[in-house]
């Protein structure tokens, strides 16, 4: 009987030398330019995973700023928003007092659509400023007219109420014509957004 091994007994064969006429000189460049090949490239590999790790670095502060900036800009525009408002309310203030200077009986279409609103009332009384108080007692009986025969019209001149703005009530309802009143309604709207 014959018996068989457990073991592989092909022949054994080692990788090819190099050829017999590399001298040692070209096998020491061979083996360093392998070396250098192979640091050279583990060198570029974590150098490019260091400066991908910068650039995220760089990227996210950057981020940050772009943020910090968004907000201050958000910031300046809501004061400056603020301070052009305020602007405009002080020259529409001087626009208005210059007007009625000039041309006192704006007061009287003011007082006009006061009183539209509070018609339903027998007894009207309006606070006119000192300054207003005897224009619109010569236009009285016209006023008087507008509102129809049944009415009564009383005049109060009212230092609280300033030069073309007039404050009407009756006994169920008030009118504040006031000119500082309006703009500061005006200022409202435009604050909320209409």
């Amino acid at each position: 009987m014959e018996r068989k091994s457990s073991y592989d007994l092909r022949p054994f064969s080692l990788p090819p030398l190099e050829a017999a006429d590399s001298s040692p000189e070209q096998l020491r460049e061979k083996i360093y330019k392998e070396a250098f090949d192979l640091g050279y490239r583990e060198g570029y590999n974590e150098g490019k995973r260091q400066a991908s790790s910068e650039i995220q670095r760089a990227m996210e502060r950057l981020e940050g700023i772009l943020r910090d900036l968004e907000g201050f800009r958000r910031q300046a525009l809501e004061s400056l928003g603020e301070q052009i408002l305020e602007l405009s309310v002080a020259v529409a203030k001087k626009v208005i007092r210059r007007e009625l200077e000039l041309d006192r009986s704006g007061i009287l279409e003011v007082i006009r659509e006061a009183i539209r609103r509070v018609t339903e009332d027998d007894l009207i009384r309006i606070h006119v400023s000192p300054e207003d108080l005897d224009l619109v007692r010569r236009h009285r009986e016209e006023l008087l007219k507008e509102l129809g025969e049944s009415k009564k019209l009383i005049l109060y001149p009212d230092p609280e109420v300033s030069p073309g703005g007039c404050f009407v009530e009756t006994e169920f309802a008030e009118v504040d014509a006031r000119v500082e009143t309006q703009i500061e309604t005006l200022v409202e709207g435009l604050k909320n957004g209409y």
